[in-house]
Formats: C-alpha cells, structure tokens, sequence
C-alpha cells in the first residue's frame, strides 16, 4: 500500500475533489499532485509524464507518485491535462490528512504539540517570513517562538492539533511532523566479533582512517589531556549544545570504538574495534543534559563537519525517546536528511543505535526503530548479549562472581526490534552490546554509574544498551576502509562498507526483525585484494539504457574453493545507497543464476530481492542470496538490474555487490 508521511493509503479511497483546475489561472494552480498509474515505473512512464510537464518527485509505492511540474517554469500542474494521460488511473491534490503524520491526528484535538512543518523545497528569507506570518495569524503561534530550520525548508513551532489542519493548507508545506525528544541509547566484545584482523602477518586496527563520535561529550573536554586510551589520537572536539565541550562528559563510547588501553586488574589489553584510528568527538548535549539544546544544529551539519574534517565513519548512539501514546515513529524528515547527505556523500558511513525499547508493546506488525534509524542509507545497529558471566539471566549486568553467562546468539532483549514502519528490515546487524567494558571519563566531580557491573580499575567501566554495540561495528567499518584503501581502492563506498558487514555477518538464526542479517563479524567480512581467498566484490552503476541497466559477473563457483572442496555455500549480499524518502526510490533486482553441469547442464535462478510483507514489492535496499549444495565445477552469474526508472535528479545508480563461498563438509 502506498505510504505518504506514515500514512497508509490507496487514491481510490480518498474522498473526490471538487475543484474545477481547468477555470485556474497557472500562478494558482497545483504544485504537487499524487498520480496512481496503469503501469510499473519504465522510461517509457518517465517520458510520457514529461509530455504533460510532470515529474516524479517520489515514489510512494504500488504504482503512485508524488509529481511536480517539469522544469523551473514557476507555473502549476495541469491536473485536467495529467486526467487524460492513457496511463494514469488516478490523478489528484495531495489532500490535507496525508500530510499530517497518523499521530498528530489521533487523539485529544486540544493537544499541544511541537512540530515540525516540512516544507517542499528551501525558501528564500521573504517567502519563509510571509509564511511565519501566515501561520501567526492563523493559529496564533508567535513568529519569535518559531524555529527556522534546514535552509529554510523546516518550521518548528508549538501549536494545537486542531491548527494543524490549517497550516496543512498552505501549498508549500509537504508534512507536518511530531517532534519527539531526543536521549542517548546509553575487550571480550572483540572477540566475539572478530575484531582482531591479522592477513599475511600484517594486523589491520584502523590506522589512518578518523571516527567521529556524535554523543554526550569526552573525557575532561580536552584533546590534549585525555584518557590514556586515546594518547595522541584525539583530532578536534565540538560543542554542539552548549558553548564548551564541558568537563562533565562520557568516554565509553569513544572507547568502544577505537580505545587502546589497559588493566591490570580488569584483564589485561583493552581494546575498541579500530584502536589506531584518530578521534573527533562532537558533543551534543546542552547544559541540562538535554540533546541538541537550544542549538539549530541537525544531523546534516554534524555530517558536514565531520566530512570537511576527513572523517568517513559516523557513529550516533542516540535517536528519538520512546512514546507509548505515539509509538513506533516513522521514516520523517530526520530520515531524510540522513538519507540526503549519503546519496550526495556516497562514501560517508554514518551508523545509529537501534535504541533500548525491545520490552515496549507495539502495533501488530509494527517494530521499535525509528527516526534516524531508520533511514535507508545508515547501518543501524542492534545488541546481542556479550561472552560474561552475569548477574542474572538479563545478561546486563557484570558479575564476576554469577553463575550465568552470556550468550552471544542471543539478541538482547532491550534492543530494539524492527521492521521499521515502512517494514524494511532493520536492525541491519548486532554485536555485543551488554556488559561492554570501556573507557570512563576522568573528568572531576562526574559520578558514573555503575549499574551494569563493578569495575576495579578507575579508568574503566561496564554498560550496557544499543550505545555500546554501535560504536564497535563503526570501528568495524574503519578497518574496512583502511583495508580497502590499502587494497588500492582509493574511495570505498558506504554500500560497499555495509555490503561488507552485512555479507559477513553470522547467521544467529533470529528473525529479521531481532538480527536483522545478524551478529557483525569483522574477520569474516575484509576483503583484501589477492589475500582472501574466499570472497570478492564488485561496484558499479546502472544508467537508464539498453546496455548499461544491467551488470553481471560470471565465475566458477571453484575460484573461490580451495583444491580438495567439492561443495560450497554461496552468500551474496546486494546493497545500494537510494534516492531519499519513506519506500524505495529506485529498486535493483538481484538474481543469481548457475549453470549446473553435473546436472546435464541444468540452469537454475534464483532473486535475492527482499519482498515486502504482501510478498511483491522490495522494500529494502538491500538484497540478499544464500546458495547451498554448489558444486566447485558450477558456474555462476551474479546479475545486479535496475527495475523501472530513475528520479531525475539521478543520472545514474551506484551499488556494491560481494559475495562469499563457505567450503562445506563432503
């Protein structure tokens, strides 16, 4: 079902229009329409939209679109003219309910809300003042207490529920979003995942490549005194919330990434998953201890620094607080602003904690994650239980005396479960994120918390939550660029990075929802040119023509085998970076095909395309195919396609395909 800003649609079960557009002079007619087409998305669509100057702005699923005009004419959209297109069904405005979000239209109609008013482009300063203004006298809502956000694109403001229907109104504004609060999702963790890479004698640890932590702060606030674990690597450090960086921060994240230290009481070397990386730490809390503050920082800022700054991995352990009364969020403007910065920065890893609500109830169907974690583009990251022995069977807590122990094939029960609303599998992976042992501020005065287990050594401490799991798979995604890197391939790609992840991850035989593709395994996922001898990758782009919508690549299944296998399990994973907004923008089928010669030269295909709950449509920007029984004599073709059409604004479409041959027993 088409899916508009959360909301849950079909064109025919609108209510009519009533509006004669025909009588309309251009200056007043529509700006966007919603369509509902006889045919799947093709160039052929594509070009018979423009000969009604109209252009697919998005795609919102199961044949219907979100369509401006063509061009930058300034005039409206003939929607008379749109009705008699052959290849439409339906053709109409976007009415006022589908651009408020299901939550702001539940519920007591005197609640007051703080929302945000999405609008469809950037305005110039007069054109968002006469808007303030408008939306003053119409609800009441002082100018002075707006919040101008985004380049002009965002108003956040306080109002009713009942206003909201009349700011709907106003042809510029494409949503109306619920602002939710912001909180943070707050050694033996590598081994569980493999952290420790060593090829050919030569150990890969993240040199060279700079990590930039988005959380509450670090250490004492200083890049010259700091915690002994990250001597010399610490780059810059930026309030965001807050005038100084402070002295009353946190260092446990920081450490789990790429922390180099040690304990003699705690158990000798300490380590994150990139331990010879550079640090930038980007502090985002205010002074009382709220996210963000005051500050009119977004996420896109923080990327921008850090990119400008040489940072390619991103790590964010915090997200939207859970609300019983509004539940799961869905894919918002925070979303795609994660999803806009990757498209235009394909080689910028961001990763986010799936968050610690797995014990809250949900809507049948529905999962946890949400906001930023839910983005299309970002690795999200959920918790399996850490290899310690605990307290009690909660695995959270540390107990160097407890009886049980902790198992990682198990998710842990805070994490956060998925689909998302828009039922893409997320979390993407887990790692161990209960009873982490990291870095601890030393600042004065700060009272940490030890509720997850007692530590003798002052410099470190345990924690527990999503917060500690996603940190050790950003350092996972460091060494990989430095592997990369040091293969000759000078600017991996995030879908290269994730593909990677992703592809080698192990199986912990959960559902989707809870693993997502499973638990990170980082020596199971490098790939070093001419030195791993069983996995491989390919990038590439599909361009909108006969000969370049279509990429394959043959071998014989014993390339990657070593002489006395004879049969091997083939796992190839397919991930793209999309075209921002709430379902795919642009869907890529992966299908693998194998000639089987010990079968009379018998061909079997099979996709890799993950469908979507009705069994039809791929909701994911990822694919996946897990082969078994192959033999080594067995040739096959990995065959990566684009279904349908690009947006414009796409000339072309990049994705990153690896693949892996795990040797079975004979």
């Amino acid at each position: 079902m088409p899916l508009l800003n959360g909301n849950s649609f079909t064109l025919a079960s609108l209510e009519p229009e009533h509006d004669d557009f025909q009588s309309l002079p251009d200056q007043e007619k529509p700006n966007r329409v919603l369509i509902e087409t006889k045919v799947p998305a093709s160039r052929e669509l594509k070009k018979r939209l423009s000969e009604v100057h109209l252009e697919p702005e998005r795609n919102l699923g199961d044949n219907t679109w979100l369509c401006k005009p063509s061009g930058d004419t300034g005039v409206g959209i003939d929607l008379d003219l749109v009705k008699r297109l052959d290849l439409i069904n339906i053709a109409r405005t976007v009415p006022l309910s589908l651009k408020i979000q299901p939550s702001l239209k539940a519920g007591d109609e005197t609640a007051t809300h703080v929302v945000d008013i999405v609008l469809y482009g950037s305005e110039s300063e007069d054109s968002i003042h006469e808007l303030s203004r408008r939306i003053s006298e119409a609800v009441g809502v002082s100018v002075e207490s707006m919040r101008f956000r985004r380049e002009n694109s965002i108003i956040r403001l306080k109002t009713p529920q009942s206003s909201l229907s009349i700011i709907a109104q106003d042809p510029r504004v494409s949503a109306i979003e619920q602002v939710h609060e912001l909180e943070l999702h707050n050694n033996v963790a590598r081994g569980v995942i493999h952290a420790d890479v060593l090829i050919n004698d030569t150990p890969f640890k993240g040199k060279g490549q700079i990590i930039t932590v988005a959380d509450s702060g670090f250490d004492k606030g200083s890049t010259a005194d700091t915690h002994p674990a990250f001597t010399g690597r610490v780059r810059d450090l930026f309030a965001v919330g807050r005038e100084k960086t402070g002295k009353t921060d946190d260092a446990h994240v920081c450490g789990s990434a790429l922390g180099d230290g040690s304990s003699a009481t705690m158990g000798g070397t300490i380590q994150g998953t990139a331990p010879e990386a550079e640090l930038i730490v980007q502090s985002l809390l205010d002074e009382n201890k709220k996210l963000f503050g005051s500050s009119s920082s977004i996420l896109a800022k923080l990327l921008d620094k850090a990119y400008q700054q040489g940072s390619r991995v991103h790590t964010n352990s915090w997200g939207p607080k859970w609300d019983e009364a509004t539940g799961q969020v869905p894919y918002n403007n925070a979303s795609t602003e994660l999803d806009e910065f990757v498209w235009t920065h394909p080689d910028m890893v961001v990763c986010f904690s799936a968050g610690n609500d797995g014990d809250k109830q949900t809507q049948p169907g529905h999962g946890h994650i949400g906001g930023q974690a839910a983005a299309k583009n970002c690795i999200t990251v959920g918790s399996c239980d850490n290899h310690r022995l605990a307290k009690d069977n909660k695995c959270t807590a540390f107990d160097a005396a407890g009886t049980t122990q902790g198992n990682p094939a198990n998710v842990s029960w805070f994490s956060s479960r998925g689909p998302t609303w828009e039922n893409r599998v997320k979390p993407d992976v887990v790692a161990p994120g209960s009873m982490v042992l990291s870095t601890k501020t030393r600042a004065p005065g700060v009272n940490v918390k030890e509720n997850y287990g007692k530590s003798t050594d002052p410099l470190w401490y345990f924690n527990t939550g999503t917060s500690m799991a996603t940190p050790l798979v950003a350092g996972c995604a460091a060494v990989l660029r430095q592997t990369l890197i040091g293969s000759g391939l000078t600017n991996p790609s995030a879908a290269l990075i994730r593909a990677m992840l992703i592809n080698g991850a192990i199986d912990l035989g959960k559902s989707r929802e809870e693993q997502g593709f499973g638990r990170v395994d980082l020596a199971s996922s490098v790939i070093v040119n001419g030195k791993t001898k069983n996995r491989d990758f390919i990038e590439g782009e599909l361009i909108e023509e006969d000969d370049k919508d279509e990429v394959a690549h043959k071998f014989k299944l014993g390339q990657y085998m070593t002489d006395a296998a004879k049969t091997g399990t083939l796992k190839t994973t397919l991930v793209w970076t999309d075209v921002p907004g709430s379902v795919l923008q642009h869907e890529i089928g992966l299908r693998v095909t194998v000639e089987r010669e010990d079968k009379g030269t018998k061909i079997e295909t099979k996709s890799g395309n993950l469908k979507g709950p009705d069994g039809n449509k791929a909701v994911n920007s990822v694919g996946q195919l897990v082969w078994k029984d192959l033999s080594r004599d067995d040739k096959v073709a990995l065959v990566v396609k684009l279904d349908g059409m690009l947006l414009s604004r796409a000339k072309s479409q990049p994705f990153a395909l690896v693949w892996s041959v795990t040797e079975q027993q004979n």
